[in-house]
């Protein structure tokens, strides 16, 4: 989990990421989210981070994934 953000926009650290979040239990997942919460909008541009973000939104719980919801929210600039 400590290195979360930086494997989640690796190359090949992302399929670490992706498989944790879909095997991790729900305080592991909310952990994960919360580290990526401050650099979320950048998460899902990437080129591999964006994979990893989508891996949130198949593998989280509803609760978790409704947290991840309302951060995109925040983070979203409509113009």
């Amino acid at each position: 989990i400590k290195d979360c953000l930086f494997l989640a926009q690796n190359q090949f650290g992302n399929y670490i990421i992706q498989n944790v979040i879909k095997m991790g239990d729900v305080e592991q997942n909310q952990r994960i989210l919360k580290a990526f919460i401050p650099h979320l909008a950048m998460l899902c541009v990437q080129k591999f981070s964006s994979n990893v973000i989508e891996k949130c939104i198949e593998n989280f719980d509803d609760l978790t994934r409704n947290m991840l919801y309302e951060q995109l929210e925040k983070h979203t600039v409509m113009k």
